[in-house]
């Protein structure tokens, strides 16, 4: 919340201490000053929505100029007496209110994203428990017996340890349980992020646990996918166990599934829990 509190405040100092100044100092900042510095702060704030915010000298620049601009035309015949001192003060209020705007916009953006990993759940991953989720897995699986290619699963859990960790660092005003949804997704994003198109990444909301479904890969190509894969999660500061399986003639889904949880924990893991392909397929 800092990133938007902290611009917010300084605004609404901004223009408090302005006003005040203007009712005991012996010159006054014009209205259309005020008028000018609040279309500024409206344009930023709406390019921050649009995802088009310019970089902060260019804002600053741009808001001396339009400044400038008004300025020079309010000196013209029948205009104001020029005020070195003046100007200054009008030029460095309409700068100030346009970084102000242009930071409160970033936070702004980068609050939403963060909420909405959270809560929208904006990440490149399947429920394994879905329609879609076995749908792929069908494609593959069925692709895989009938051209006699590879294809391997690979289950990902995060350390309890080094989750917990990642948990507690991240921001203290969301509620864990929003916090472990945004943890999860990063996990999610950075899988994602080492994956061909090809390849399927599921999630199993019981378990934690990530599953990727890697066609043309076999078992030797899927632990080196895995450790490519472990060496980013270290990266961030989060530690990944893995475990790959490669498909054997006759074997379905879910029993590949166990065999990886199994090498992965040691112990026999619950059955994930994919919707049966034939009802999915059949929808």
């Amino acid at each position: 919340m800092r990133q938007v509190g902290r611009p917010l405040i300084a605004l609404v100092a901004l223009y408090a201490g302005a006003v005040t100044t203007d009712r005991f100092a012996d010159t006054r900042i014009d209205w259309w000053v005020y008028a000018l510095a609040g279309a500024v702060l409206a344009v930023l704030l709406a390019a921050a929505a649009r995802r088009d915010l310019p970089p902060a000298g260019i804002t600053a620049a741009a808001a001396g100029a339009c400044y400038a601009g008004v300025a020079s035309a309010a000196a013209g015949p029948g205009g104001r007496q020029a005020d070195l001192h003046l100007l200054a003060i009008e030029a460095a209020f309409v700068v100030l209110v346009a970084v102000l705007a242009a930071r409160l916009g970033a936070g702004l953006r980068s609050l939403e994203d963060t909420l909405g990993s959270a809560v929208a759940g904006r990440r490149p991953v399947l429920p394994i428990d879905g329609a879609d989720a076995a749908r792929r897995v069908l494609d593959e699986v069925s692709r895989s017996r009938r051209y006699g290619r590879p294809l391997s699963v690979t289950v990902f859990a995060p350390e309890n340890d080094a989750f917990d960790e990642a948990v507690a660092r991240a921001a203290p005003e969301v509620a864990r349980s929003i916090r472990s949804r945004y943890v999860r997704g990063r996990i999610a994003r950075m899988i994602g992020g080492q994956l061909r198109r090809s390849d399927v990444l599921l999630e199993d909301s019981r378990t934690g646990r990530f599953v990727v479904l890697t066609p043309e890969t076999d078992e030797a190509g899927s632990v080196l996918l895995a450790e490519r894969i472990r060496r980013a999660s270290r990266a961030t500061g989060l530690t990944l166990q893995a475990a790959s399986v490669s498909f054997s003639p006759g074997a379905d889904f879910e029993q590949v599934i166990r065999t990886a949880e199994r090498r992965l924990d040691g112990s026999d893991a619950d059955r994930p829990r994919l919707r049966p392909v034939g009802r999915a397929s059949a929808g």
